[in-house]
């Protein structure tokens, strides 16, 4: 088992499965805590120190958003991505994949050259992590896809994306 850490989800990865669930990040809760006491003590309300205690709802938040993106796009990516299994909002089911050292760098040339839409350009963040990638039923395909903009323009691209991933990874193998 291995446990693979992103922005805002943790994932723990067993011979087959990928369980994603949201990020709590300890510091995020007991700065939150502290800032609570603190207001209570000073008799000021929660709203006064409310954007300093937005850290933790957000990064939980953003983790629920993802994995309810992920679980409505399984199915409509297909092959290009792997299959999220099921999805309770809280955590994340997915397909394992295995490492397949290239470089994310590498893999948004490929893509760049494949499609020339310029939201490619706004949702780079997604494609170039090489982490973002597995290797899964022999073929190189999408783990990280909870961002919208980056499912929208997967949807749009499938065949270009499918032909892209295939091209570098049988790059690797030579």
């Amino acid at each position: 088992m291995r446990i693979c850490s992103g922005s805002s989800r943790i994932v723990l990865v067993t011979n087959g499965h990928a369980l994603k669930m949201p990020k709590v990040n300890p510091r995020h809760v007991s700065r939150d805590v502290r800032y609570l006491l603190m207001a209570r003590s000073l008799g000021l309300t929660q709203e006064y120190f409310g954007n300093r205690i937005s850290g933790f709802k957000v990064t939980v938040l953003r983790g629920f958003k993802k994995n309810r993106i992920e679980r409505r796009a399984s199915e409509l990516l297909g092959d290009i991505a792997v299959p999220t299994y099921f999805s309770s909002g809280i955590f994340n089911v997915q397909a394992a994949a295995q490492p397949h050292g290239l470089d994310g760098e590498l893999i948004l040339d490929f893509l760049f050259g494949r499609i020339e839409d310029c939201r490619l350009y706004d949702a780079d963040h997604a494609f170039k992590r090489s982490d973002n990638y597995g290797v899964h039923e022999g073929r190189l395909k999408f783990l990280d896809y909870g961002n919208s903009a980056a499912v929208q323009l997967m949807l749009a691209y499938r065949e270009q994306f499918r032909a892209a991933l295939d091209e570098v990874y049988l790059l690797r193998q030579t």
